[in-house]
């Protein structure tokens, strides 16, 4: 076999043509697995296929799988559905006041299962091929929440020119604009709560500090941040016993080992915290399982901690005194009386939406699993409204939302045949007018969406606490005790 080494780097057209191919092959590939004697396909919601323009949307719906085999484990209760919905939501009420918009929006919502290659994978489905070229299928994207998962797809974004508005990652790697021309996000960069971090070390005068990141960019670079920051400014008397960095597919090992490596540094009480929630709750998770006592350290953690639930479930006591840091943000009125309202019956449009409320309510709406696996028969009459909580991104989705159709307008506005479909050639311009979108937050207060130089949004930081909410019983409950602001010291 004849072999040519490149010796430069391929034109965007050669790389074009391998996305291609490499789309085709992925497509081959998933058309050729075979689940029961049918063939499995990727699920996916489709609305409005015939609209000129739709939006896609990347929500971790389901937790990663528990092996190779098995790209996706089970639905995340308290994440994905809500963000997905909340993207739902957005586009109803742009839908519904046609006065003002003058478009429709549809939507191609995918399931990242948070794992970075497989919603690669799924996101070949916002192109469209055809015999000599890839279309787009989409606008804009609304996504990803991880950070690992917004670089990867990022890269395919990149070359089809597709505008990207993430609800939720925020690491200081994609502050890139070279390498990441195309991506937007509502909420702050790493590089804000790095800051925010050390003032809190700052002014309780710890010094002597340890630190768990993920490896990659979100944590492992953000803890470098922080060390970087420390030796460049007047706190340099703040050391660090040890950092442990976990794998990217960390075991039950792996937190073991940390935790024992934490533990041997007694005088280090203080642990910073740069992990996305759900390796979080592994992490509390090793505490118990190693009987470390519930007191033993006090937990610094970062926005992927926030003031989220789901880290802290089962692991309250192993959390307590925990302080953490979050960009301000308000609920969104009219979502709570919306999201209430749903139920399998007058949802069908979400395919995930069944199996939410089975594993919300415990139950089953398949007879045949009711002896097997001793569930009770689901209704579809539960009252959600009794466990219903607004998650923490849901204000931040609806945002990314309506930051693309401000711009889709703009546009609109300016060059009318962009709105008529026969004005692809401006397709290239959002990106601008994005960068150049500015709106009031659907969060109300006051709140406005604007970029700043690394299209990022530069917001007032909440720093909250994890405590008992009574004196008396076992309820927790995160409680505010101060503020960040970036341009006030």
């Amino acid at each position: 076999m004849n072999c040519q080494i490149l010796d430069k780097p391929l034109s965007i057209e050669k790389m074009k043509i391998h996305i291609y191919i490499y789309f085709n092959l992925v497509i081959f590939y998933f058309s050729a697995i075979y689940v029961n004697g049918e063939t499995k396909v990727f699920k996916r919601i489709d609305i409005g296929t015939d609209y000129k323009f739709r939006l896609g949307g990347l929500f971790p719906v389901h937790n990663k799988g528990y092996n190779e085999t098995m790209s996706c484990g089970d639905i995340l209760i308290g994440k994905g559905i809500q963000r997905l919905e909340a993207m739902l939501y957005a586009i109803d009420q742009i839908n519904n006041n046609q006065t003002y918009w003058n478009f429709t929006l549809g939507a191609t919502i995918l399931d990242t299962c948070s794992f970075d290659s497989y919603a690669l994978d799924q996101s070949l489905q916002f192109l469209q091929s055809s015999c000599d070229s890839i279309k787009r299928r989409v606008t804009g994207v609304v996504g990803a929440a991880n950070s690992a998962v917004s670089e990867s797809v990022a890269n395919i974004f990149r070359l089809f020119k597709i505008p990207q508005v993430s609800y939720a990652s925020t690491s200081e790697e994609l502050d890139n604009l070279h390498k990441y021309p195309f991506f937007f996000r509502v909420v702050p960069s790493d590089r804000f709560q790095v800051r925010v971090i050390l003032d809190i070390l700052f002014a309780f005068q710890w010094t002597f500090v340890s630190a768990v990141a993920s490896k990659g960019d979100y944590g492992e670079s953000a803890i470098q941040s922080l060390q970087g920051l420390i030796r460049n400014t007047t706190f340099e008397e703040i050391c660090f016993a040890t950092v442990q960095i976990l794998p990217r597919n960390p075991t039950s090992e792996d937190y073991d080992s940390v935790i024992h490596h934490l533990d041997e540094y007694e005088k280090a009480r203080v642990v910073v915290v740069f992990l996305n929630e759900d390796k979080t709750k592994d992490l509390l998770t090793a505490v118990r399982r190693n009987r470390v006592p519930s007191e033993r350290f006090v937990w610094i953690g970062s926005d992927g901690w926030g003031a989220k639930t789901y880290p802290v479930e089962g692991n309250e006591m192993q959390a307590a005194g925990a302080i953490t840091i979050l960009p301000k943000r308000y609920p969104v009125k009219g979502f709570d009386e919306y999201f209430k309202s749903l139920n399998p019956r007058n949802n069908t449009r979400n395919i995930w939406f069944k199996e939410y409320w089975e594993a919300q309510f415990d139950c089953t709406f398949n007879d045949s699993r009711l002896l097997g696996e001793r569930k009770k028969l689901c209704t579809g009459e539960e009252d959600i409204g009794n466990s219903f909580r607004q998650e923490g991104l849901v204000p931040m989705v609806i945002d990314s939302v309506y930051v693309l159709a401000n711009a889709i307008r703009a546009l609109c506005k300016e060059h009318p045949e962009f709105c008529t479909g026969k004005g692809d050639k401006y397709r290239n311009l959002l990106k601008e007018y994005i960068i150049n979108t500015t709106l009031k937050s659907s969060q109300g207060h006051d709140m406005i969406i604007s970029f700043d130089f690394t299209r990022s949004i530069p917001v007032n930081y909440t720093i909250y606490q994890f405590k008992k909410a009574y004196k008396i019983g076992d309820i927790y409950e995160y409680k505010a005790i101060g503020e960040w602001n970036p341009y006030t010291k």
